[in-house]
């Protein structure tokens, strides 16, 4: 898809267009789809950097939580809760954005 697109001479368009009576506002649209995949990929870049932050966050917090635990089994074992289930976070975030990045190659 991307190579068709980048094959495509938008002036053309716009000429083939005007030329067959069609609105050339509709043939310029194409321009505007990098413009829109570039905000996509700026919001999602975003979101795995705070979704990092909040899990590296997390593993400290419940490092800290395990640390502070003093020989109390309870804390121990809620510090090791909250670095396994930020671990399992993590995972799954990596997941699925392999999944995600899978999705849109193919489309």
């Amino acid at each position: 898809m991307k190579k068709i697109l980048s094959q495509i001479n938008i002036n053309e368009l716009v000429k083939e267009a005007e030329e067959s009576g069609i609105d050339p506002d509709m043939a310029t649209s194409v321009e505007k789809a990098p413009a829109i995949k570039a905000v996509f990929l700026n919001i999602q870049v975003a979101i795995i950097y705070l979704l990092g932050v909040a899990i590296v966050g997390t593993i400290v917090y419940g490092g800290i939580v395990y640390m502070t635990a003093g020989g109390n089994g309870e804390q121990a074992e809620k510090g090791k809760k909250i670095i396994t289930g930020a671990i399992i976070a993590g995972v799954i975030a990596m997941v699925s954005y392999s999944f995600y990045n899978f999705l849109v190659g193919i489309w």
